[in-house]
């Protein structure tokens, strides 16, 4: 994926860090912030606070270090279990359904979510938040 963006866009920089370590450094004449960092995706077993620590907090410090250092666009990716308990009225859930997490970690996707939305239109920062239905990448998992 990383290759693709490096053909179409001269600045692109994957970074594998904890959400505290971002810096300046890191966000300084940055156009767009993709952020994939959560806590608690299954199997994952996380304590609510750290929950709270990495999908809120974590999320919106990093949101509000990209808008000190000028980033104009950010996306952030959900879950699919932020819809919880309205997924079962639909055959294909639009995007329009109510979010009923049934879960906290699908709780405080939700919670980071309207942060994010109200901080961005706020400060007016192009906001694109994709909600993913059940993803598995290579090596996710150590086990």
């Amino acid at each position: 994926y990383k290759r693709n963006l490096e053909k179409k866009y001269k600045n692109v920089f994957e970074y594998n860090l904890d959400l505290k370590q971002i810096n300046a450094h890191h966000l300084k004449d940055i156009d767009v912030v993709i952020h994939l960092a959560c806590a608690g995706v299954s199997p994952q077993k996380v304590s609510y606070k750290k929950l709270m620590e990495v999908n809120i907090s974590g999320t919106i410090d990093l949101l509000m270090k990209a808008s000190k250092y000028g980033v104009r666009r950010f996306i952030g990716i959900g879950t699919c279990y932020e819809y919880g308990l309205s997924a079962k009225d639909f055959m294909r859930v639009p995007i329009s359904a109510n979010l009923q997490p049934v879960n906290s970690y699908a709780a405080s996707k939700c919670a980071a979510f309207y942060l994010m939305k109200d901080y961005c239109k706020k400060h007016n920062i192009e906001f694109f938040y994709g909600r993913i239905f059940n993803a598995y990448g290579y090596d996710q998992f150590s086990q």
